[in-house]
């Protein structure tokens, strides 16, 4: 194999190959970066042997062939050379050589026996998306997802159909739900019945790679397929589990004989981050109470030896409940993932789910348990 490749054109994807690549765990093949050169073209491929990525980019390409290198060696050397870089395989010792401006380098490589092909994007009936609202998703949505090394369900995206033809992606942590919902019939389509869901630690890496251009999204029956505009592909598995019926809390929530409160999201905001401050692990939550005449809002947080916040904020309130108690730092990141200068809220009851709106957040939704306090120090959530 010989080849000459522009480093600039190409480190970007070298190093999306190498975020894919286990550091310090798995088979050697796994942790090589494979190198081909076919045509006018170099691919870059790499695998854990779950997340797939391929990216092809331009080249001079003098002899095709194929190779595998140490990934991280690989792309430490190429980071630090500048514009033209020759690539030259000789079968004869197993290396390969880094010809740059000022020298060169040079690598063992990896026999193309052990490269194992990755799965090419189904171009059939792919579906055109915006890179930038996955991102947004991932944002609105992966928040509430589970903090856990247990792969259930729990610690998944899931896309689901709803009977509007519209799409919801949804997440939940037992405690804390979030859902944001979009139409997109194509992609309506290509969901089954049971729905998708995607673990959440491949949520950040397709984030990374896909960039905020438009990207292009297919599905296997075990697989998801997304590609960008530079012709990177990055193919990941989905998960099997039963996502929980949702429907049955939001058509609480849903019932017009709930509580409902208009808040102010700056002044809720900044009265909480105060009271975050004297938050400890005994006493992590913030009481709201509902003033007399329904007008304003008290909240209220006490630690021992840490000192007392008590805030008034204005409110359009309609119900019946007069105290509920919330998890302070949770409702602070429900808060920062709304862009609404006026959040409503629904309250169900002073133990039963409640849920976060805002006008200018349509179709996106956050229902969260509050806390049961039975004595100063000790509290309690329940979930769904």
């Amino acid at each position: 194999m010989k080849l000459i490749l522009n480093t600039e054109r190409v480190i970007g994807g070298i190093q999306k190959a190498l975020s894919v690549i286990p550091t310090k765990t798995g088979a050697a093949f796994l942790r090589a970066l494979w190198i081909k050169a076919e045509g006018d073209r170099v691919s870059f491929y790499s695998t854990d042997a779950s997340i797939e990525f391929m990216g092809t980019y331009p080249a001079e390409v003098i002899e095709e062939g194929i190779i595998g290198v140490q990934a991280q060696i690989f792309y430490g050397l190429m980071s630090t050379c500048r514009e033209n870089v020759k690539l030259e395989h000789k079968e004869a010792d197993g290396t390969v050589s880094i010809v740059h401006k000022n020298g060169r380098c040079k690598l063992p490589v990896m026999s193309s026996d052990w490269f194992q092909q990755l799965q090419s994007f189904p171009e059939t009936d792919s579906i055109v998306w915006r890179g930038d609202f996955f991102k947004l998703i991932v944002d609105k949505i992966s928040y509430c997802i589970k903090e856990s090394n247990d792969i259930t369900a729990f610690y998944c995206i899931y896309f689901n159909k709803n009977s509007d033809n519209k799409i919801d992606i949804c997440s939940l942590n037992g405690h804390q739900f979030s859902m944001l919902r979009f139409q997109h019939d194509d992609f309506f389509v290509k969901i089954p019945d049971k729905g998708i869901l995607i673990q959440k630690n491949y949520l950040a890496l397709i984030a990374k790679i896909i960039g905020n251009e438009e990207i292009n999204i297919n599905f296997s029956e075990n697989r998801l397929f997304v590609k960008n505009n530079f012709n990177e592909i990055i193919s990941i598995p989905l998960s099997n589990f039963d996502f929980p019926n949702y429907s049955n809390f939001l058509g609480r929530l849903a019932d017009e004989s709930i509580s409902t409160l208009k808040i102010n999201r700056k002044d809720l905001l900044e009265a909480l981050n105060r009271i975050s401050t004297i938050n400890n692990d005994n006493t992590s939550c913030t009481d709201f109470f509902f003033s007399e005449n329904n007008d304003y809002i008290t909240c209220s947080g006490v630690a021992d030896n840490y000192g007392e916040v008590s805030e008034k904020i204005n409110i359009q309130y309609n119900g019946n409940i007069k105290k509920i108690t919330f998890r302070t730092i949770e409702i602070i990141n429900i808060i920062e993932h709304f862009d609404s200068e006026e959040l409503i809220l629904h309250l169900t009851s002073d133990e039963g789910p409640c849920s976060f709106e805002g006008k200018d957040d349509p179709f996106y939704v956050v229902v969260v348990m509050p806390i049961r306090t039975r004595e100063v120090t000790y509290e309690e959530q329940e979930e769904y």
